[in-house]
């Protein structure tokens, strides 16, 4: 049974671990952390830790082996627990793209590891025992064209959670309407009968509390409006995916059925839920780009925190 635990991965961003791991000072950024354990990572008297990784090769690196560990992000996952995550400093120049101090950004995930030898660090041969699902964290050292982002969308300076998958190089097909196809596009919804034209998206990414007005792609007349954010699905096979309210910032989104802001992977109001981390007891990462061969055709359905 899926245990569902609110919980703070205290990250800090130093180089060096912390004496004392309960006070580290006034933090940069907060994100808030749900574990899942669906199974037992460790004997109970393993320790496991939980820490933020970054990866020098970018996003599209798989093997945890390759992130580098932020020594003083680090905490020990017990439970129950009722935190956030939170950010005290910016990346190293080890952490950042290429290890480059002029590398504009930093490219992270939230894993999990069996701390064998109890020295608070991730060893090599210390085993993986789960991470972040379908979330990354992205830290911009100053305000990034689409051009120079990750994820090929604008992006401010400061620190970010961003939903996975990404379009990344995949082109998608020109909007064909410059509205929104004649849909009420963001409307809750309970069925398809409510949004003609259109589809009542029940489960996207995020259970949405009934369901939401959406413009499926492809449609079967071909319409693809203007006035609205592409929303892509794993596979992504032939830009499959569904158009949302478009949006640059929260303010944009009103609220749905829940607290709603602007995803700022797809520029998208969604709602707003927590970065959920699977304990495993093993860690496969999930691929960034949508339409990845290694999602194998299976539809990319995270868990979801019981309610």
């Amino acid at each position: 049974m899926i245990r569902a635990l609110t919980m703070a991965a205290l990250l800090a961003g130093c180089d060096q671990p912390l004496v004392d791991e309960t006070y580290r000072g006034e933090p940069l950024h907060h994100i808030a952390t749900t574990v899942l354990d669906d199974h037992t990572p460790a004997a109970p008297n393993e320790d496991v830790r939980m820490a933020l990784f970054w990866s020098p090769g970018g996003a599209t690196v798989r093997d945890p082996d390759d992130w580098v560990e932020q020594p003083t992000s680090g905490l020990p996952v017990s439970f129950p627990r009722s935190v956030d995550l939170y950010l005290f400093d910016t990346p190293g120049v080890a952490h950042r793209v290429e290890a480059s101090e002029t590398a504009p950004y930093a490219i992270g995930r939230a894993l999990a590891y069996v701390d064998e030898d109890g020295n608070r660090l991730h060893d090599p041969g210390e085993r993986w025992a789960g991470g972040a699902i379908d979330m990354v964290v992205v830290w911009a050292a100053r305000a990034l064209s689409a051009e120079e982002a990750p994820h090929g969308r604008p992006l401010a300076a400061g620190f970010h959670r961003l939903r996975l998958p990404w379009v990344c190089d995949q082109t998608l097909p020109e909007p064909s309407d410059d509205g929104d196809c004649g849909v009420d596009i963001g409307r809750p919804c309970l069925s398809d009968q409510e949004c003609p034209g259109g589809s009542c998206l029940q489960y996207f990414h995020v259970v949405w509390s009934g369901g939401v007005c959406t413009v499926p792609e492809p449609r079967g007349d071909g319409c693809r409006p203007q006035n609205a954010a592409f929303v892509p699905s794993p596979e992504m096979e032939d830009a499959r995916g569904y158009y949302l309210e478009a949006c640059t910032e929260d303010a944009d989104c009103e609220p749905r059925r829940g607290p709603t802001g602007c995803e700022p992977a797809w520029g998208a109001c969604m709602l707003e839920r927590p970065m959920e981390v699977q304990l495993q007891g093993a860690l496969s990462l999930s691929p960034v780009c949508a339409g990845d061969p290694r999602f194998g055709g299976e539809r990319f359905t995270p868990p979801v925190s019981p309610r």
